[in-house]
């Protein structure tokens, strides 16, 4: 509250009001009451700790200084007290009808104040005490709800739940213990933690290896959370211990797939895939060979074997595909039988050319009229800018008269203006304007054409006949004057220059026909294992198309297949893959 009073002998003159005028008087009392009337806190505030001040005298002769109306200000102050403590009041049941956790720690921290008081002398030392005894309240209330939800969930789901809320406290600041350390939340939250982690243990010891290590790779569980340096170590030997167990009974499930090799060799690779996690390589290693020998027992055929007959024109065909080769699935057949028997017979092209007339086009930049050139612009703006200048100062001089010192340097001034004007004729006030423009010229084009017949017979099945076309097309035109285009002199296609291109797509068109075979292979077992009913069945197909399309298969596809097979099917053929 700031008074400022005046001497000694001037606060005996005023020790009552009367100095100070009764209109002011009047005013700073009805915008109390106005004040009090409509709970107005920032008035009330206000007028307490930053009163109006009036100027009072003590009489003719005398010092004055300045003065509030100290009654006013009293009561101003009084009011504001009542009224903060009437809000924190309201707030705090509000907060604990709502349940406002954050509120209520908050007040319970730092209730409001008013400048220059303390919380005893506004009365809201009970207020803050009740707000701290609510919030204690809703976190005991608050760790009995999430121990109840964690111990329904058990095991890892429960240390997961039990980690997440300890995160949740230190962000929130809330502290469980009396000593406010992490060591103490640990200590708080044990009860929970240890019948959590005895669930793990125990599940660990039931055989329940696969479920344990699924979760430990989708659940965050962190070694500075919720549980002691004990627990984490006790965890820990549990997690460890998951992948070689997990192995182990892949391994044992291969063995009793002895009648489906390639069904037995994915769940090899799955104990591989688990060795690696486990960091055994000698394990890896061997489960891998053990798979390979499996998938070369189950006899996939990996590669389909080609035989090419065909005279003629066919024979260079055969000769380009043997030299492109026949991509991953298919080889040429060499010495003994083949898989597929394929005869190609080409005919002999038709040629056809034709010319005609075409306008074509041309952009050319052009000139369009003028334009102001930059440079010009620039300096009329100086020149402008410097005339503007002498003539604000002349003018300050024609009113000011000669008292005005600077009248001389406006004066010099004018000489720089007719130098900058000067200047500015100098430099060439327009340039060309140029733009692009469409320029349209004669020309001709010249198209040639041949076309004939590929027929592909493929074993006992009906002939085939695709046709086979190769075209291209030329333009050429004399010199463009406007344009400075030099002229294109072209010649008409010829029928032994679109040869190569007839044969090229012949070959393509044989390559696209056997690759689809080869293509659709694969895709059999794929769609074989997406219908199996029974799992050795399904990982006998997924086996059999990775091996074939050599690759897996990816995205919610690949994740049916893990779920459906409960095993880390996808990983362990990319890692089957990886090794062949």
């Amino acid at each position: 509250m700031r008074i400022r009073t005046c001497s000694t002998v001037m606060v005996l003159v005023l020790s009552t009001v009367g100095c100070i005028p009764r209109e002011a008087i009047i005013e700073q009392n009805e915008r109390l009451e106005r004040a009090k009337a409509s709970a107005n806190y920032s008035t009330l505030v206000e007028m307490c700790l930053e009163p109006k001040e009036f100027r009072v005298s003590g009489g003719r002769g005398s010092s004055c200084c300045f003065e509030p109306i100290k009654d006013v200000t009293e009561k101003a102050c009084a009011e504001a007290k009542a009224l903060l403590l009437t809000r924190q009041q309201e707030r705090l049941s509000k907060a604990v009808a709502k349940q406002d956790g954050p509120t209520l720690q908050a007040m319970c921290r730092n209730v409001e104040t008013l400048k220059g008081f303390t919380p005893e002398q506004l009365g809201l030392v009970p207020v803050q005490q009740q707000a701290c005894v609510e919030f204690e309240k809703q976190t005991a209330a608050e760790l009995a709800t999430v121990s109840t939800e964690a111990k329904t969930l058990g095991g890892l789901q429960c240390l997961a739940k039990v980690d997440a809320y300890f995160v949740q406290l230190k962000k929130s600041g809330k502290w469980l213990s009396a000593d406010k350390t992490d060591d103490g939340q640990r200590a708080t939250l044990q009860p929970t933690t240890e019948a959590c982690l005895a669930e793990v243990e125990a599940a660990a010891q039931a055989g329940k290896h696969v479920e344990l290590y699924k979760l430990t790779t989708t659940l965050k569980l962190t070694t500075t959370g919720a549980l002691s340096p004990a627990q984490v170590q006790r965890l820990g030997a549990v997690v460890v211990s998951l992948p070689p167990a997990i192995a182990t009974l892949y391994e044992a499930e291969a063995a009793k797939l002895s009648a489906e090799p390639a069904a037995a060799a994915l769940y090899l690779a799955c104990a591989a895939k688990l060795a690696v996690a486990a960091r055994d390589d000698a394990r890896r290693q061997k489960d891998l060979a053990e798979a390979k020998a499996l998938i070369a027992k189950a006899g996939i055929k990996e590669v389909l074997t080609v035989s090419f007959s065909g005279e003629g024109l066919a024979g260079e065909v055969i000769s380009r595909l043997k030299s492109n080769g026949l991509g991953s699935g298919l080889s040429f057949a060499e010495g003994g039988g083949s898989d597929l028997t394929v005869a190609l017979e080409l005919t002999s092209p038709e040629f056809s050319s034709d010319s005609e007339k075409v306008v074509l086009k041309t952009e050319v930049k052009e000139q369009r009229g003028t334009q102001v050139r930059h440079e010009w612009l620039e300096k009329k703006k100086d020149c402008d800018r410097e005339q503007r200048q002498v003539d604000d100062g002349l003018e300050k001089c024609r009113r000011n008269g000669p008292k005005d010192y600077n009248c001389g340097r406006y004066e010099s001034n004018k000489k720089d203006v007719r130098w900058c004007l000067e200047k500015l004729e100098r430099i060439k006030k327009e340039e060309p304007a140029y733009a692009m423009v469409d320029v349209p010229y004669e020309g001709t084009r010249y198209v040639g054409q041949l076309s004939g017949t590929l027929t592909i017979k493929q074993g006992s099945d009906a002939p085939k006949k695709q046709a086979v076309r190769a075209s291209e097309e030329r333009v050429g035109h004399g010199f463009v004057e406007r344009a400075k285009l030099s002229p294109v002199n072209v010649k008409p296609p010829t029928a032994g220059e679109l040869k190569p291109s007839y044969f090229a797509n012949a070959s393509s068109t044989v390559y696209s026909h056997l690759r689809a075979q080869a293509d659709a292979r694969a895709g059999t077992f794929l769609e074989s294992a997406q219908k199996a009913t029974t799992t050795p069945a399904m990982a006998a197909d997924l086996v059999r198309f990775a091996v074939i399309a050599k690759k897996r298969p990816e995205g919610k596809l690949a994740q049916a297949f893990d779920e459906k097979l409960s095993l880390p099917a996808m990983d362990a053929l990319s890692l089957l893959l990886a090794e062949k």
